[in-house]
């Protein structure tokens, strides 16, 4: 002797709450349900590098700087972010009350540039490069002149950058 047995769908809106009287019921209220699927774009992961210049320069937030290796060509795009703050170095910082009074005046000898952590970890073009930065899987320590790496901005490679440090 079989009971009919009442089936509730767990999930289901209070407007759509039926009662099912057999498994086939539910199985063909399952089958005829749609699915929204929605696909949103990737998130992009910047990671920032500071470069350290023997004079100012006047740049704008937001501004392509390229780093370029001159001995395979390889060009890396990066976008100016902002300049460092004077008196917050990181080899200076060494007590809470340097972080207290800090001045909120601009280091313009120090840039801060923006990389995308993706371009980076699957460029092709740029092997070398990727292999200076200590967050990308292609990390090796290198060693390299100077003169062999470039940095100028968009549209402006004559007034290359003078610097004398890059914190990859």
């Amino acid at each position: 002797m079989a009971k009919d047995i009442e089936i509730k769908p767990i999930g289901l809106k209070p407007e759509h709450e039926a009662y099912f009287k057999s498994l086939d019921e539910l199985a063909a209220f399952r089958a005829e349900r749609k699915v929204n699927i929605e696909v949103t774009e990737q998130q992009k992961i910047y990671i920032y590098t500071r470069v350290y210049l023997r004079d100012e320069i006047e740049i704008k937030s937001g501004e392509k700087v390229y780093i370029e290796y001159v001995q395979s060509g390889e060009k890396l795009e990066t976008i100016f972010a902002a300049y460092a703050k004077k008196g917050m170095e990181k080899d200076k910082i060494n007590d809470f009350e340097d972080i207290l009074n800090y001045q909120p005046e601009d280091n313009k000898k120090c840039l801060c540039l923006m990389i995308d952590k993706g371009v980076l970890d699957k460029d092709d073009s740029i092997p070398f490069i990727r292999t200076l930065f200590k967050v990308s899987k292609w990390y090796d320590n290198q060693l390299l002149k100077r003169t062999d790496l470039i940095l100028y901005k968009e549209n402006d490679k004559e007034n290359m950058m003078d610097y004398y440090d890059i914190d990859f």
